[in-house]
């Protein structure tokens, strides 16, 4: 059977999750509800509110768009192996339920969801570096596209209907990576997906082989030695853990700064420190690496930023993530403190930095090998980033979900 066919025939009969991954679930759903909250402080985010507010949609398809962009805008939305998860997944999600609390239903949606665009993703064996397609949009809009579909109860050709109208709007553009127009691919993702699940729902459909079709998705976005999808079959009836697949992030950024940031904040209590310096490659995406910041939105992105921020006050932080944050004279003269040695090559393997170095005060030195260090943030340190978040959104919007989060420390994941 070809691709488009395991693929459906995967997602009609995918039953129950287990418990696990979805508690794993649970604590996407609430980060990302909290990630959209925060996003309303942000300018980017103040801009996708008005503008959502102007279309005057507070349900369906703009609702996901805005859930998720705004999610995006906070820096915090989490990430699966193709790109954002929750962020366009729950987007998605939630707008198709009418409520912030799918159940258990939406829970199981959300981790075939994800389990479906990662097993894509692998056996597309996908390089956005190559193909200038950002993984977001292409493989969060079939994450969020499959889950709603496993939402609404689709049959195997109502989801294929789904994948072949997701597979025509998926796409966004790696040359807007660190700008703002990124948001647009979460939030595009959510709303393209959910559209896809309900015009299948209505009667459309599209090429029932859009995956390994000439012309379809694998050669528009994996290129024609890609298109073959293997594994597919494989990786998909591999066991659903969410525990492995969904990066909850410790603080504001890029996934592959989490573990030199945690690596630095561990480093600053042992004394105060004059510099840092990362040894290895600390790549902001595949194939694109942000060292010395040349605009705002860059700067947002860059590690050397983030460190900066821990330098001057222990961040980065919400707050972090203003024009005025970014162009204070204090946080930039941190930057000059921060040094990266790239590799001299870059390669796909080295993709994440290896070594943070603490040049201290009294002369001494210290290391950590970020090797060791958790990739993602556990449920008790996603509830103390919220509760750190309050001073920044102040509304309270963000206490029922912190209280939730609680609850899910209580389950080991």
């Amino acid at each position: 059977m070809a691709a488009t066919g395991i693929l459906s025939d995967f997602v009609a009969a995918a039953g129950p999750v287990p418990d696990e991954s979805r508690a794993v679930a649970e604590l996407s759903r609430l980060d990302t509800l909290c990630a959209a909250a925060a996003g309303t402080h942000t300018p980017s985010g103040a801009t996708i509110g008005a503008f959502a507010d102007e279309l005057g949609t507070a349900h369906g398809p703009w609702l996901a768009w805005r859930t998720s962009a705004l999610a995006g805008a906070s820096g915090m939305d989490d990430t699966a192996a193709f790109g954002a998860a929750g962020a366009p997944v729950w987007g998605a999600l939630c707008a198709a339920a009418g409520t912030d609390e799918p159940g258990t239903a939406g829970l199981d949606a959300f981790a075939i969801g994800v389990h479906a665009a990662s097993a894509l993703w692998r056996a597309s064996r996908y390089r956005e570096a190559e193909r200038g397609f950002a993984g977001t949009s292409v493989f969060g809009t079939v994450a969020a596209a499959v889950a709603c579909a496993v939402l609404f109860g689709h049959d195997q050709a109502r989801v294929t209907a789904t994948l072949a109208v997701a597979a025509s709007s998926a796409g966004g553009l790696i040359a807007n990576h660190g700008t703002t127009a990124a948001l647009t691919h979460a939030g595009n993702a959510a709303r393209d997906g959910l559209v896809a699940a309900r015009l299948a729902e209505g009667g459309y459909h599209g090429a029932t082989d859009v995956l390994e079709s000439r012309q379809g998705f694998g050669e528009a976005f994996a290129g024609l030695s890609r298109a073959g999808f293997d594994d597919l079959e494989t990786l998909l009836h591999q066991p659903i853990r969410l525990g492995s697949a969904v990066r909850t992030k410790l603080v504001p950024g890029h996934v592959d700064q989490q573990r030199v940031v945690r690596a630095a904040h561990e480093l600053a209590r042992h004394g105060v420190v004059r510099r840092f310096t990362v040894v290895g490659v600390p790549a902001a995406s595949e194939g694109s690496r942000f060292d010395v910041p040349a605009t705002v939105d860059e700067a947002l992105l860059s590690l050397r930023y983030a460190l900066a921020c821990v330098l001057r006050d222990g961040g980065p932080a919400l707050g972090d993530l203003t024009e005025e944050r970014v162009a204070d004279p204090l946080v930039r003269k941190a930057m000059d403190h921060v040094r990266v040695d790239l590799s001299p090559r870059w390669r796909p393997e080295d993709a994440e930095a290896r070594t943070v170095l603490a040049e201290y005060a009294d002369g001494t030195t210290r290391g950590v090998d970020i090797a060791e260090l958790p990739v993602t943030a556990s449920a008790v340190e996603v509830a103390g980033k919220w509760r750190s978040a309050r001073e920044f959104v102040a509304d309270g919007t963000l206490d029922t979900y912190i209280d939730r989060m609680d609850q899910c420390s209580t389950v080991k994941l």
